[in-house]
């Protein structure tokens, strides 16, 4: 299907497994590394085999996805990807100058861990500096490689966050130091509530805040700075 379209410009898988497990979604890969001209990729639930599918290709046959450098949005949530795969996905040297909006949500790391890494937060800076979206709920998060240096955003209006450890919620420290933020949505335990919106009181641009337990539907907090630092 995608054969011949070099010129397509907006592609939208959504669950789409393959038959043929690792070797189709290898082929799945090669065929979108000619799209060049590609400004909206979603491949929601579309990359991952299941047990028994031969693995995953090579974590560099996945620097398929970002092989245009016109994207402006990537949706890449609920993949399953291998091992060091950012790494290709967002290489040292490639400018995605245009790209304003990542949702890399809920995508898991083939192999035992229920939650995949995110992304070194110096990949993204260097490789995506009009960030303005930024959506990574349900990733393994090491707090200061992860979050402090997405400061260097400084386009960066919205984030999304879920943490599952008390670890990981003592790395939302960085998130309170990202002054440009105006929509901010975190994820966590209710015994976390607390603690984490007491970091959060230099946002002082937020118009958007959302706490709320994991697995329910975030609630909803329009506020200003200064109701933040009250609670």
């Amino acid at each position: 299907m995608l054969v011949g379209h070099t010129q397509l410009q907006h592609l939208e898988l959504h669950r789409c497994k393959s038959p043929d497990g690792a070797t189709g979604v290898a082929q799945l890969l090669a065929h979108l590394q000619p799209l060049q001209q590609l400004t909206h990729l979603g491949m929601v639930a579309s990359l991952g085999t299941g047990e028994g599918d031969g693995g995953s290709p090579p974590a560099a046959a996945y620097a398929a996805l970002t092989a245009s450098i016109n994207l402006r949005s990537l949706d890449l949530r609920w993949c399953t990807l291998p091992p060091g795969v950012w790494q290709h996905v967002f290489p040292a040297g490639r400018q995605l100058q245009h790209l304003q909006v990542l949702d890399i949500g809920n995508v898991r790391q083939a192999g035992p861990s229920d939650y995949g890494p995110a992304p070194a937060g110096t990949l993204l800076v260097s490789c995506c500096p009009a960030l303005r979206s930024l959506y990574m709920p349900y990733l393994t998060l090491s707090g200061a490689e992860v979050l402090g240096p997405l400061q260097g955003l400084s386009g960066l209006h919205a984030l999304r966050l879920a943490t599952v450890s008390t670890p990981c919620a003592q790395g939302l420290q960085s998130v309170g130091q990202l002054t440009g933020l105006r929509d901010l949505r975190i994820g966590c335990n209710e015994d976390m509530k607390e603690s984490i919106l007491r970091r959060l009181t230099l946002l002082q641009q937020l118009t958007n805040l959302s706490v709320g337990r994991l697995n329910t539907k975030f609630v909803n907090l329009t506020c200003k700075v200064r109701f933040v630092a009250k609670i």
